[in-house]
């Protein structure tokens, strides 16, 4: 056998994950070819991306079904050996995308910003609802813990930074909707975020169905509608 026309017995690879190292030429590449052509998924591990398209162009030349994908790796960088096993990362990045939410919501209350600027007003966008309950019940017990050893004294309790200070909306909540007293129907605001993966394109008037459900008409008429125009000053 030579590189580029690698000949192999091999089964039917459908359903499986292969990774060619050093795919887009030689060896490497016969043997991803082959492996496409057997119905794997091949995921071709190079440093040259412009090399690596050029060589899923040859394949599918041949096998135009085959499924192929490109991931960086040098071999010389622990670092990109490491970053090659990661996956989903995209779903991983929105899992946690709210995180620092809670780092700011404590800077604002703790770090003395709304006590200074007393008519600032804060709108938590793009992150639901339901992490606010659990952040007002630990901040509050931050504050019974550690109160003696705050150098700068809060002027209110933890409540009366939300209930004047804040507001946050939401796409799909229904944990958050089950915790509406804790917030207040006032405070909380629906949003599309159309065209977004994350937005209720394709389910919206669903979205709003489950929020009417939730708080009754009224109430999400203030949600979906009333809240924000007073946010906003509109």
């Amino acid at each position: 056998m030579s590189g580029n026309d690698l000949t192999l017995t091999v089964p039917d690879l459908s359903g499986s994950l292969a990774v060619v190292t050093g795919s887009n030429s030689g060896l490497g590449f016969g043997l991803a070819r082959r492996l496409a052509m057997a119905g794997a998924d091949v995921v071709m591990a190079i440093r040259n991306r412009a090399k690596g398209e050029a060589a899923i162009d040859k394949i599918r030349g041949a096998v135009p079904e085959a499924k192929l994908t490109i991931k960086h790796l040098d071999l010389c960088s622990l670092k990109s050996v490491a970053a090659l096993g990661e996956v989903n990362n995209v779903a991983v990045a929105m899992m946690v995308n709210i995180g620092g939410f809670r780092e700011m919501f404590a800077k604002y209350i703790f770090g003395g910003i709304l006590d200074r600027h007393p008519r600032l007003r804060i709108g938590w966008f793009e992150g639901g609802i339901a992490w606010i309950p659990p952040a007002l019940q630990d901040a509050e017990h931050v504050l019974a813990s550690y109160q003696h050893m705050l150098d700068h004294p809060l002027e209110h309790d933890i409540r009366y930074y939300w209930d004047t200070h804040m507001s946050a909306s939401f796409m799909v909540d229904p944990l958050g909707l089950s915790l509406i007293d804790q917030l207040g129907v006032d405070k909380v605001m629906w949003s599309s975020d159309y065209p977004h993966n994350e937005s209720t394109f394709g389910y919206s008037e669903k979205s709003l169905a489950a929020v009417v459900e939730a708080v009754g008409a009224d109430n999400a008429a203030r949600i979906v509608s009333g809240n924000v125009k007073k946010f906003l000053g509109l």
